[in-house]
């Protein structure tokens, strides 16, 4: 599947910023000592005590991908931090960046995902960002731990905007990021004309931040933690279904081939028009050699034409329906739902709760199938709509003032005038009746040569008629084209709406999303268990436990079995545990 920059929304720019210093709670209890001896400590001194042992970690992309092992990947590693209890400091990879050289009391370490660390699994791909923390890889994601001895803990995965762990999507980059795409092609019937069928997932981001002294506080002293002591965020730029179809490539250059043609014949309309003319008239004086035909001070004119590529040119380049929510991109064969803005909330995918199935069951993908269907009738129509809109509003101004004459025996007589007086749009000569009241041929009163003329009179009879058939042919030819290309456009289309409902059919069977898993938070029934989601450590009274985030989960089921579980983005903040006393 062609990766394709997306349009990311305004108000994503810049997410998940979260500062590393010492939480607001943690300041609060600055040079504050709490002392009991049936305790494991003596004291808490939150934002000064050291000699916590810390741990933190982040990974942008782990699981399995059908049935290959993600995280045992070296190219995929995630970072890992920790720091024991007397400062000594632990991590991997050993390609981990230092940002924090001196050590003390905080240690941060960041690690690039390069673009193409996936680039041998088929079907899937990384975004490229431009990371804006110096020392990482252009066109890396950046995965972040920053561990404090005063314990406080932070993973980040995602774009991180500088060393301080900050986490934005398209703020810093130079050019917003590409999407990372999971083909469906194994799970789903594809066929000749939808041939392939994946997810597009714009930037993805996850932050976890603990203050461990403030929670083992809560745990020592039943001193209630501050609202922020844990910090858990995801940010989703998007999410999309994305149906290729070589069919709707093929008929949108049909499109351009026929606007390319209406295009040719508009511009070459009024020298047309003029020989056309001129033509029928030079025959009748070829047929009845007797005759002689003027045309002098005679007129074409055909004005406004318009660029016809231009008309068209957004309706091949993108078409949505009413609520923005299904677009296609002719040009391409890309149909696109966009399953954050059908399934998600008023924010799309962010600031879901957690453990947030994506419902995407059979009512939902048989109303895809025919807003779909639908929306490749709007466009075809449309596009007709359009090309008649442009011809239609093609100006002509014919001017034609023709003397016949006879020569009879030594005598040159005129026996009728013609003609043509035309000044009107083309989509008002388009039925005919306009022109033929524009078109005369008057004959004069020859009663004296009686039926010496008549056998020319019996041939200017049916002039008028033939001056106006060659108006009405040329202009009817251009909307002609227009009308077969409309039936082309139903007629090929029609496999496309077809196929739409049998390689969907199986959707709500074979994914299933998840959106800000939290494993030690409860989960709703739906297609995931405890099992699925990442080993946590709960709290105790000496530790802070482990809290994690993942922003997306994708499961894929085939044959009732699960191949793939991928996780994007999962960042972790803890285990924080008390100082030795």
């Amino acid at each position: 599947m062609r990766l394709r920059a997306p349009l990311l929304a305004a108000g994503l720019a810049a997410a998940l910023v979260v500062p590393l210093g010492v939480t607001s709670s943690a300041a609060s209890w600055n040079d504050s000592e709490w002392v009991s001896g049936s305790m494991q400590t003596t004291e808490f001194d939150c934002g000064t005590q050291t000699g916590y042992a810390v741990e933190a970690g982040s990974r942008q992309v782990g699981g399995t991908l059908l049935g290959q092992n993600l995280d045992g990947l070296a190219s995929v590693a995630g970072i890992d931090l920790e720091v024991d209890g007397i400062g000594t400091e632990t991590y991997s990879p050993d390609s981990a960046i230092d940002l924090d050289p001196s050590g003390d009391p905080q240690h941060t370490r960041a690690v690039s995902l390069a673009v193409g660390a996936l680039g041998g699994l088929v079907g899937v791909s990384l975004p490229q960002i431009t990371a804006g923390v110096p020392g990482l890889d252009v066109g890396a994601l950046a995965q972040y731990a920053r561990v404090d001895e005063r314990g406080v803990a932070l993973g980040a995965t995602g774009l991180v905007a500088d060393q301080s762990g900050v986490i934005t999507i398209g703020e810093t980059s130079a050019a917003p990021p590409e999407h990372s795409t999971i083909s469906l092609n194994e799970l789903l019937p594809v066929t000749s004309s939808i041939s392939d069928v994946g997810l597009e997932i714009g930037a993805v981001s996850a932050l976890a931040q603990v203050d461990g002294c403030d929670l083992l506080r809560e745990s020592q002293w039943s001193i209630a933690a501050a609202e922020d002591a844990v910090v858990r965020d995801y940010e989703i730029a998007g999410l999309e279904l994305v149906i290729d179809s070589p069919v709707l490539a093929s008929l949108a250059s049909t499109v351009v081939s026929t606007a390319a043609t209406l295009q040719t014949d508009l511009n070459s309309l009024e020298s047309d028009l003029t020989a056309g003319l001129n033509g029928a008239l030079s025959q009748l004086s070829i047929d009845l050699a007797i005759l002689s035909v003027s045309t002098a001070g005679t007129s074409v004119d055909v004005t406004a034409i318009p660029n016809v590529s231009d008309a068209v040119a957004d309706l091949l380049a993108g078409f949505a329906d009413d609520t923005d929510t299904i677009r296609l991109e002719p040009t391409d064969g890309r149909i696109v739902v966009d399953l954050a803005g059908i399934l998600g909330g008023t924010n799309g995918l962010n600031s879901l709760g957690p453990n947030t199935e994506l419902v995407l069951n059979d009512t939902v993908v048989n109303e895809l199938t025919t807003r779909i269907g639908a929306l490749l009738d709007s466009w075809t129509g449309e596009v007709v709509s359009t090309l008649e809109t442009a011809v239609s509003g093609t100006h002509v101004d014919i001017d034609l003032s023709a003397a016949v004459r006879a020569q009879l025996a030594l005598v040159q007589v005129q026996v009728a005038t013609v003609t043509v007086d035309i000044d009107a749009d083309l989509g008002d000569l388009q039925d005919g009746a306009a022109v033929e009241a524009g078109v005369s041929v008057n004959l004069l009163n020859l009663n004296v040569l009686g039926a010496l003329l008549n056998p020319i009179l019996a041939a200017l009879d049916p002039l008028a008629d033939t001056l106006a058939a060659v108006i009405v042919s040329l202009v009817g030819g251009l909307f002609d084209t227009v009308a077969t290309l409309g039936t082309t456009l139903t007629s090929g289309l029609a496999p496309v709406v077809t196929d739409l409902g049998s390689v969907l059919a199986p959707l709500a069977n074979v994914l299933s999303l998840w959106v800000n898993t939290q494993p030690d938070q409860p989960i709703p029934p739906g297609n995931i268990t405890p099992e699925d989601l990442p080993d946590f450590e709960p709290r105790t009274d000496t530790s802070s436990g482990s809290y994690l985030v993942t922003a997306l989960r994708v499961n894929l089921l085939g044959e009732q079995m699960l191949v793939t579980s991928v996780s994007l983005a999962t960042a972790r903040a803890g285990v924080v545990t008390l100082p030795t006393p």
